[in-house]
């Protein structure tokens, strides 16, 4: 996964957020008997992963405190380029801001983007896509067990379900309507642990996508440079 595909998404969802303007919220995690019709297709079985870490070690490891308190998978936020190496092994692709690796989350298979600044880890991206394969009724179940597992760990999230197509009232399901592109789902858990966490499953470039996105609750945009 590339930083691009990272915006890209995130762009859509907040497109998706504008047009909906005030969508159906909720703050029960959004979970409903439709999600558990739909575990019914799911094969995947599942167990809360995110904390988990690859099984791959470096050969040598920066000295780290063992007992320390982590924020996503064995990492903290701050952590170098170095450090996370050494705990997640050598990643798929990379370079100065960000590492890119194939996960767990879940229990499901992801692709994971970790982002560093000058003050080192701040952010870690995971997206689930279909990759034109997958039915739709399995995404959707996917993305209930992912928030279904946050939940449980962090808390009832906002939960927010963007209608962007009047043609939404014809469809029968949350994922058919997802699948379409009328439907957008999204799910967000602040100050939990020092991180701030979304998710959200929506339509983009034809398929459907989830992503998970944890950032670190301190971390600050940098301004734009306004060109001079």
């Amino acid at each position: 996964m590339t930083i691009s595909k990272k915006i890209s998404i995130l762009c859509a969802m907040a497109i998706a957020l504008a047009m909906s303007g005030c969508g159906e919220t909720s703050d029960d995690g959004g979970s409903t008997a439709e999600s558990t019709a739909a575990t019914a297709t799911q094969t995947d079985e599942v167990e809360v992963q995110a904390g988990d870490s690859s099984t791959e070690q470096a050969e040598e490891k920066p000295l780290v405190d063992p007992d320390r308190k982590t924020n996503v998978r064995d990492l903290c936020w701050g952590d170098s380029i170095e450090i996370v190496k050494s705990i997640e092994g050598e990643p798929i692709s990379g370079d100065d801001e960000g590492l890119d690796y194939e996960v767990e989350l879940c229990g499901i298979k992801s692709d994971m983007l970790l982002s560093f600044d000058k003050d080192g880890l701040y952010d870690a991206f995971y997206t689930f896509d279909d990759k034109g394969g997958t039915q739709a009724s399995v995404m959707y179940s996917r993305y209930c067990t992912i928030t279904d597992k946050l939940t449980e760990k962090y808390g009832a999230p906002k939960h927010e379900e963007l209608e962007l197509n009047d043609l939404i009232k014809y469809c029968d399901t949350k994922y058919e309507a997802i699948e379409l592109g009328y439907l957008s789902i999204y799910d967000t858990w602040t100050n939990t642990d020092g991180s701030n966490i979304s998710a959200g499953i929506l339509r983009h470039n034809y398929n459907i996508s989830i992503f998970v996105d944890f950032t670190d609750e301190n971390y600050v945009e940098p301004e734009k440079d306004a060109g001079f």
